[in-house]
């Protein structure tokens, strides 16, 4: 079976587009794939704990490659150096979109823990400088730039930020012209912004990855958004007190523990937004106030309370 990159042998699954065009396909013998980014094998045998066998490629209408898990790993070349691939993700005109270092499917018998272990320390060339870190992936702007780092749970680099040299953690996105989009404070990090100084930190980070992140600046450097566990916010206006603060749920763990789910502030055109943007307010007909948020530490699951 013929494709853009060669011919596919051993085609043991393979779902098409409505003109006959492959979609998706999964190999049983090994092809070697003619690429820009050199010769690249498709998993086509499924021999460790770790790895499961499923579709090795899969194709845009166009004939692109949209993604191919990797038999072995591979060297990619790219603007932030040579990655070791399992996994990569394309845009349709070619050029990659993510990397992943590792390709390991979680069960009982793998875990995150081995998978951590596995993973290698990489040197990454980043509009911040030299990023030395295990990373779960790293994915890039069609031009080739760096756009966002996903580092493991337990990885931490320090960098200098828009609010001074920051520790962080799970990860961070640049915009194309290399400017910091967002990151993830690894602590309570103090950003002033148009209401006054908060807190910037989520101690439930569960769902968080490094594209999603708590902290959020416009392209010249101001912040755009802030998430904090931390802070409670009092608005005044129109005769009228409004009281902002993080969500307290049950947790998932225990009924007698509580989570606490972080309070998002987004700042745009002279305006605050609360409550994924359904509470707006003008910040020149409003006062506001920052008090900290407090919390009962023996009732929350939190890990950081």
């Amino acid at each position: 079976m013929n494709c853009k990159y060669g011919f596919l042998d051993g085609v043991s699954y393979l779902e098409s587009y409505g003109n006959g065009d492959i979609k998706e396909c999964t190999v049983s013998v090994e092809n070697i794939l003619e690429t820009e980014y050199g010769k690249l094998i498709p998993q086509y045998n499924d021999d460790s704990e770790r790895r499961k066998l499923k579709p090795s490629l899969s194709f845009y209408e166009n004939g692109t490659m949209k993604k191919v898990y990797l038999q072995e790993k591979t060297n990619i070349k790219t603007e932030a150096g040579i990655i070791l691939a399992e996994f990569i993700m394309f845009y349709d005109d070619g050029s990659v979109k993510k990397i992943f270092p590792l390709d390991g499917k979680l069960t009982g018998f793998w875990t995150e823990q081995h998978e951590y272990e596995l993973a290698e320390k990489l040197k990454l060339q980043t509009p911040v400088g030299l990023i030395e870190s295990k990373i779960i992936n790293i994915s890039f702007y069609k031009s080739g730039k760096v756009k966002g780092i996903t580092l493991w749970p337990k990885e931490r680099i320090v960098i200098k930020t828009p609010v001074g040299m920051t520790g962080i953690r799970t990860g961070i996105t640049f915009y194309e012209s290399g400017a910091i989009k967002s990151f993830e404070p690894a602590k309570m990090t103090e950003v002033k912004t148009p209401i006054g100084t908060l807190m910037a930190y989520d101690m439930s980070p569960l769902g968080i990855h490094g594209d999603n992140n708590s902290l959020v600046f416009y392209e010249d450097g101001n912040v755009k958004s802030v998430s904090t566990s931390t802070d409670e916010i009092l608005i005044h206006g129109n005769g009228e007190e409004y009281t902002y603060s993080p969500m307290e749920t049950i947790s998932m763990c225990s009924d007698d523990k509580k989570d606490l789910l972080s309070m998002k502030i987004e700042f745009e055109d002279g305006k605050i937004y609360l409550d994924n943007k359904k509470v707006k307010f003008k910040m020149n007909e409003f006062t506001f106030e920052v008090n900290n948020y407090v919390v009962d530490a023996e009732k929350c699951a939190g890990s950081c309370c």
